[in-house]
C-alpha cells in the first residue's frame, strides 16, 4: 500500500458488539465477589452509613457545653459515596478558555506546513 501510512482502514479495529476478553478465572472471580456482597448488602450499606455518620461513642459536658464525643469522627468521602448513589452524581461544568481552539489551529498549520515539506522532491 504506496502511501498509505496508517489512519483509517476499512474493517479495521474492534467489531461492534465484540466484548472485552476477561480470562475465565478472573470472571469467576467477579462473579463470586458479586455474589458475596449481593449476600452482604444490607450490612455494607449500614456499615457505610455508620462510617459517614461517625461512631457515636457518647455525650460528655465540657465547660457547661454538651459535646458529642466519636470514636471515629464523622466521614466525608462516605457520606458523599452515599448521596452520589442516592442522588447520583452532580454534573460538573468543564471551562474552556479557547486555548484549545488555538493549540489545534497551531497543530492543523503544523501539519500541513509538514505535509508540504514532505511532499516537494528535492
Amino acid at each position: 500500500m504506496k502511501g498509505k501510512k496508517g489512519g483509517a482502514r476499512p474493517n479495521a479495529g474492534r467489531k461492534k458488539g465484540g466484548h472485552n476478553r476477561i480470562p475465565p478465572d478472573a470472571q469467576e472471580a467477579k462473579n463470586q465477589l458479586n455474589e458475596l456482597v449481593k449476600n452482604q448488602w444490607t450490612p455494607i450499606i449500614e456499615t457505610l452509613i455508620r462510617t459517614g455518620l461517625g461512631d457515636y461513642y457518647e455525650e460528655k459536658q465540657i465547660t457547661g457545653d454538651l459535646v458529642k464525643v466519636y470514636k471515629a469522627s464523622p466521614d466525608v468521602k462516605a457520606l458523599t459515596t452515599l448521596i452520589e448513589f442516592v442522588v447520583g452524581k452532580p454534573k460538573q461544568e468543564v471551562e474552556n478558555s479557547g486555548s484549545m481552539k488555538l493549540e489545534s489551529q497551531a497543530i492543523n498549520d503544523l501539519t500541513t506546513t509538514l505535509r508540504t515539506i514532505l511532499n516537494k522532491k528535492p
